[in-house]
């Protein structure tokens, strides 16, 4: 994913104002592990919620990003969060944390969960 304000991006205004001040709710309830949208990707904190019914995967781009995201899910079970080709981290339900992603498919949490 490349996010920037070249000539050829649509919607420039939407996507700098989803990184800057973004957020969207995700619905991840189920027991599939869930990829992201690059759109999706772009914005600032993502709130992952409904009803887990086992451990799962949400997927980011492997581009260096660095996104705050806030587990509010419920079921007794993980969420791991990860670019698509490396390693995750998994947020405990119930807190949030800023993941950041290297762009070499390493995710990492930059703050401690609240």
């Amino acid at each position: 994913m490349t996010v920037g304000l070249d000539a050829g991006q649509a919607n420039k205004e939407v996507t700098v104002n989803q990184m800057v001040m973004g957020y969207l709710a995700k619905s991840v309830a189920g027991g599939v592990d869930v990829t992201l949208t690059d759109n999706e990707c772009t914005y600032q904190q993502i709130e992952l919620t409904g009803a887990i019914t086992a451990n799962i995967v949400v997927n980011m781009t492997d581009s260096a990003n660095v996104t705050h995201f806030y587990n509010n899910t419920s079921g007794a079970f993980t969420v791991t969060v990860q670019p698509t080709s490396g390693t995750g981290v998994t947020i405990t339900q119930g807190t949030r944390c800023q993941i950041g992603c290297d762009g070499a498919g390493n995710a990492y949490k930059l703050t401690a969960e609240l």
